[in-house]
């Protein structure tokens, strides 16, 4: 069922229009009714037989929360009404990533310029430093979760499957199997103990594809987590 026209947090914030959509939530664009501006709210319904996903939910909003820089999204309200979760954040009109590769390839008007590439690795990287730094990994850099704003710039999102590495040896098995096998070191695939590393390695796929336009490994996820698997054996 669509919310466009429902409110979240007290009626502050009212829903637009859809901007994604996964398998448990959707995201909305919408507007504050007290501040003048647009926001972005992520949503999942509270009732579903899932508490993995659901602490999952809330463990991005806790994680994003304490993380302030200007390459990651900010978060604004977290909270639950009826049977309703929702987090909501920055909104950001440029697109992803992603988008514009899928266009790229559309138009076939060739790569992204160095210029393009060297900003968002750039911008991905400081991103990236910042939240290691504070012992977060973000377990599913990619294409999808590197964003803009409508003035282009550059925003790591999604930090769903984030954990503090200091507490990765007592995560769950749906934990550790959420990943997105294209961008996921071989030691993600092996369910080995993740370090900041396995984001730097995702980060250099992303720089591979990005000029590319292709993917380094080619097939369906389990014929690539076991070429990975076999990367992470040598």
């Amino acid at each position: 069922m669509s919310l466009i026209g429902h409110t979240v947090d007290h009626g502050r914030y009212r829903l637009l229009r859809r901007i994604g959509a996964g398998g448990m939530g959707e995201v909305y664009e919408a507007e504050d009714t007290v501040l003048p501006r647009r926001v972005a709210v992520k949503t999942i319904k509270s009732g579903l037989d899932d508490p993995d996903f659901a602490r999952r939910f809330a463990r991005e909003a806790m994680i994003i929360a304490q993380l302030d820089h200007p390459n990651i999204v900010k978060i604004y309200s977290y909270g639950s009404e009826n049977d309703l979760s929702f987090i909501v954040m920055q909104y950001l009109g440029g697109g992803s990533l992603n988008d514009r590769l899928i266009q790229t390839t559309k138009e076939q008007r060739g790569d992204l310029s160095l210029r393009d590439i060297s900003n968002v690795l750039r911008d991905v990287a400081a991103a990236l430093d910042y939240a290691h730094k504070r012992e977060v990994i973000h377990r599913d850099v990619k294409p999808a979760n590197i964003m803009f704003d409508e003035e282009g710039h550059v925003f790591l999102v999604d930090f769903g499957i984030a954990r503090p590495s200091a507490g990765a040896g007592s995560e769950t098995t749906m934990f550790k199997r959420a990943y997105t096998p294209n961008y996921a070191a071989p030691e993600q695939v092996m369910l080995q103990k993740p370090t900041p590393r396995i984001d730097q390695y995702a980060l250099a796929t992303v720089a591979y594809v990005m000029p590319a336009v292709g993917l380094p490994y080619q097939g369906n996820s389990e014929q690539i987590e076991e070429k990975k698997a076999q990367e992470d054996a040598l």
